[in-house]
C-alpha cells in the first residue's frame, strides 16, 4: 500500500516538473520570437524609409541601395544558415535570369525590397520556429 502512494507522489512530481519545463520552454520561444521579430521588422522599415519618404533623394543613388544591402546582410545574419542557402539560390537565379529570358531586372522598388525581406523572413521563421523545434523534439524523443 505504501508503494502505491509513493509512486503516485513521484508521478505527480514528474508531471509538475514536465509542466514547468514545458511552460519555461514556451516562454523561452516567445522571448526568442520577439527578439528575432523586432530586428527583422526594424530592418524592413529602415531599408524602406528613404523610398517611402523621399529622404535621401538629393544623395547619390547608391545611398538607397546601400541601405538595402545592409538590410540584406543583417537578414542574412538573422536567418543563418538557411538564409545563406536561400541567398545563393536567389543570386544564381537572378544572375541567370537575363541570359535565359533576355530580360534585365529593374531598379530597386518598394515591392522588390519587401519581397527580398519577406523571403528572408519566411526562411528564418521556418528555420527557427518550425525546423529547430522539430529537431529538438526528435532529439528529446530519441534520448528519452
Amino acid at each position: 500500500m505504501g508503494d502505491c502512494g509513493t509512486n503516485q507522489k513521484h508521478s505527480i512530481s514528474r508531471m509538475i516538473r514536465h509542466s514547468a519545463s514545458s511552460k519555461s520552454r514556451r516562454s523561452y520561444f516567445s522571448i526568442a520570437y520577439v527578439a528575432w521579430l523586432l530586428p527583422s521588422v526594424f530592418l524592413l522599415g529602415w531599408a524602406l524609409y528613404p523610398f517611402l519618404t523621399g529622404v535621401g533623394n538629393d544623395l547619390p543613388p547608391a545611398y538607397k541601395s546601400e541601405r538595402v544591402l545592409v538590410m540584406e546582410l543583417w537578414m542574412l545574419a538573422l536567418t543563418f544558415p538557411c538564409g545563406l542557402l536561400w541567398l545563393l539560390l536567389v543570386s544564381g537565379i537572378a544572375y541567370a535570369f537575363p541570359y535565359l529570358f533576355s530580360i534585365t531586372l529593374g531598379e530597386l522598388t518598394v515591392l522588390s525590397i519587401f519581397l527580398t525581406w519577406l523571403s528572408f523572413f519566411i526562411c528564418g521563421y521556418f528555420q527557427w520556429y518550425k525546423l529547430l523545434p522539430w529537431i529538438i523534439r526528435k532529439l528529446h524523443s530519441s534520448v528519452g
